[in-house]
């Protein structure tokens, strides 16, 4: 964290949330939410401006980036005497900061709290010039140009020139940012005046490597695909007026990539380079700004294998999981109040590294947990006192082989293998379990697609709506271990775990020469499941 020769110290009654509100390794709802409500060389030309009954000043404004491109931003100012602490925040994927369901409330909050905010359109997006690059090396140098640009503003404190007191907090696209912004911070890179100048970040639902969002184990994940591009071309600029304009706004880089992978069925070498030129995987380890990583169990774009990788490799962090994240039936968190306790604690996280001295009394995972509705603490996952078991599909079946056919883009129940284990004590799977499995495909190469269910009174519940997909080549047998998203679940006395293995999955690319595929499972060793399980 950069240092300066003025370090002011805020207790902030509203948002410094203290030790005491975690008890018993369990997060109160209640306590959390009493605790919330209690509370240059570039231009900026100011088009409009107003200031709230709470005092608040906001000022709409083009900032020219280090380009030429015009980005839309806006400045939201606090009353009182500053100088202030800075938060930075963008959109998601395909929004702008106009229709942002988050932006202007949290930048509304942040600023009611003694932040000076600044909210901007993404290049491309919004009120923004320039192409969508998907947070490449132009995004990247614009939300250094709004940090420096911050660095100018009277109200905004600063650690030196070009450098101002700063935070980011953001969703989705708005995470990704600042997770390339802070590599390119850390090592120099980008603009001139980049000098390691994030104080603190906030990602919220962000990748870790892109390659594996949208190519899981090397199967094209469709539903995504699709859903990004067109949302993408939606919300990026029309420059034209013929029927292709809009095919405008985005690089055509991600055209050619969606055609590869609905198409051709795999992602190019110069498309996972491209992919990973965007990603901070093999890079997150030189991050210097403590970041806050929060994610969702539910979110099957960004699975939480992909938060959990970003927390491993950075050198000052906490995670949280949350009940939430990108569904493809819809969005859980961020809508209920919930929301305030994920609010809570990333302005704790703000407070305490861009008004504090950095040392916080956050554990290292805050987790929700489903049965009681609010959220538990763990110190790792693995948590302290895990016991990892065992299960292996010889002990639910006489059989040594199971084979299921390849039924395309089609789900069928004929595509699927289904194993089943009684629980017949109290335990909860928490972490990240482990599947092994011995395949032979029938036909060059097959597909298949695993998950688990808890089956509890007659109630099927797929955990987390999680599947997580598998190519395998060349002839059988042959073993191959995947690691599946981390969760937490309990289970009782006449509960049933049961793992799904299918072919064919409705949100993936299908394999398109396979006929089928036989599993092995007539010995412990073969097919089986290794569970993180707390008791």
């Amino acid at each position: 964290m950069n240092g300066g020769d003025k370090k002011t110290i805020v207790n902030n009654a509203c948002f410094m949330v203290s030790y005491n509100t975690l008890h018993g390794g369990q997060i109160d709802r209640r306590r959390f939410l009493t605790v919330v409500g209690a509370s240059t060389t570039m231009f900026g030309v100011g088009v409009s401006g107003a200031v709230g009954s709470d005092g608040i000043s906001q000022s709409n404004l083009t900032i020219e980036s280090f380009d030429g491109t015009e980005l839309g931003a806006t400045l939201y100012e606090p009353s009182g005497d500053g100088p202030h602490p800075a938060v930075l925040m963008t959109h998601g994927y395909g929004g702008n900061r106009a229709i942002s369901p988050f932006l202007d409330d949290r930048a509304t909050t942040y600023a009611s709290n003694g932040y000076v905010v600044l909210t901007y359109d993404s290049r491309g997006f919004g009120n923004s010039g320039g192409k969508v690059g998907l947070n490449g090396p132009n995004e990247i140098r614009d939300a250094q140009h709004c940090i420096t640009y911050l660095a100018a503003v009277d109200s905004v404190q600063t650690d030196g020139p070009d450098n101002p007191r700063i935070g980011m907090d953001g969703t989705s696209y708005g995470g990704g940012i600042q997770l390339n912004t802070a590599i390119a911070e850390a090592n120099g890179a980008g603009l001139p005046e980049s000098n390691d100048r994030i104080d603190a970040i906030v990602p919220r639902w962000a990748w870790h490597d892109l390659t594996y969002s949208l190519a899981p184990n090397g199967v094209i994940k469709r539903g995504w695909a699709l859903l990004l591009t067109v949302a993408g071309a939606a919300g990026a600029h029309l420059s034209g007026t013929d029927a292709f304009d809009f095919l405008q706004g985005q690089a055509p880089e991600l055209y050619e990539l969606l055609y590869h992978g609905l198409v051709k069925n795999e992602l190019p070498d110069w498309g996972i380079r491209y992919l990973t030129d965007r990603s901070p995987v093999g890079m997150i380890d030189s991050v210097t700004a403590p970041a806050l990583f929060i994610h969702g169990f539910s979110d099957t774009l960004f699975t939480p294998l992909e938060a959990l990788w970003n927390a491993r490799a950075s050198t000052a962090h906490r995670l949280v999981l949350t009940n939430g994240g990108h569904s493809l039936t819809g969005v859980a968190a961020g809508l209920s109040d919930e929301a305030a306790v994920i609010d809570a604690l990333a302005h704790t996280w703000l407070d305490t590294h861009l008004r504090g001295d950095g040392t916080t009394n956050l554990p290292a995972i805050t987790y929700y947990d489903s049965e009681s509705g609010g959220y538990k603490t763990a110190d790792g996952i693995p948590a302290s006192g895990t016991t990892w078991e065992e299960w292996s599909v010889a002990d639910v079946t006489d059989d040594d082989t199971s084979y299921a056919p390849n039924t395309g883009p089609i789900e069928s129940s004929i595509s699927e293998l289904s194993f089943e284990w009684a629980i017949d004590r109290e335990l909860t799977l928490f972490g990240t379990p482990e599947l092994s499995l011995t395949v032979d495909p029938f036909g060059p190469e097959c597909r298949l697609f695993a998950s688990l269910v808890r089956v509890r009174d007659d109630a099927v519940t797929p955990i987390d709506g999680q599947v997580t997909p598998l190519r395998i080549e060349d002839d059988g047998p042959i073993d191959r271990t995947i690691r599946l998203p981390p969760l937490s679940r309990p289970f009782s006395p006449g509960d049933t775990l049961r793992l799904t293995i299918s072919t064919t999955n409705v949100g993936y690319q299908p394999s398109r020469s396979a006929v089928g595929v036989w599993l092995y499972h007539g010995s412990p060793e073969e097919t089986r499941l290794r569970l993180p399980i707390l008791e």
